[in-house]
């Protein structure tokens, strides 16, 4: 349930920019059936997010945790945002087809490899925080909260999301 998980969960991160290359190919020709699957693909990835974290609530083992140092993880934030215009800078750049499915293949390939996970905007929305959380044993997590973590001490259980991301419980 580890990997796979965290990369849905960062591939949903993208449902926005899918939602966005739908309206720009509706945009161009409403007749064109690619807007409307690339559409149902952004609102599946959107969806994902709330059947990954049922998921990890009803299966993931909730575990004591011990952190020695919190920090904020939100710093990437801006990136992912800016990923959700890209459809429209690549319409007017008239990048085809193939090569758009050739830099989402590129793209998942690295969330599948990445061990530090960035900030997912969806969830920001949602109320929920990143951090990067050091464990008393010196290993580094992600730590996803709704609460506002600022000291090790406000951490009591977390549910594994994979072998780097973590879940708080309260």
């Amino acid at each position: 349930m580890r990997n796979w998980l965290k990369t849905v969960l960062l591939f949903s991160a993208f449902s926005p920019a899918l939602l966005t290359l739908a309206y720009v190919r509706y945009d161009a020709d409403p007749n064109d059936n690619v807007a409307i699957y690339l559409a149902i693909v952004g609102a599946c990835g959107f969806l994902s997010v709330f059947f990954i974290f049922r998921a990890v609530n009803h299966y993931g083992q909730r575990m004591k945790f011990v952190a020695k140092k919190v920090k904020p993880n939100d710093h990437l934030l801006i990136g992912f945002l800016f990923s959700y215009f890209i459809p429209i800078i690549a319409r007017a750049a008239q990048l085809d087809a193939p090569k758009t499915t050739l830099l989402t293949l590129i793209l998942l390939f690295a969330l599948w490899i990445v061990s530090s996970v960035p900030a997912h905007p969806l969830l920001s929305v949602l109320g929920f925080r990143f951090y990067e959380v050091e464990a008393d044993h010196g290993f580094v997590y992600t730590v996803i909260s709704r609460r506002e973590l600022t000291h090790p001490a406000d951490i009591k259980a977390v549910r594994k999301i994979s072998s780097s991301m973590l879940l708080e419980v309260e």
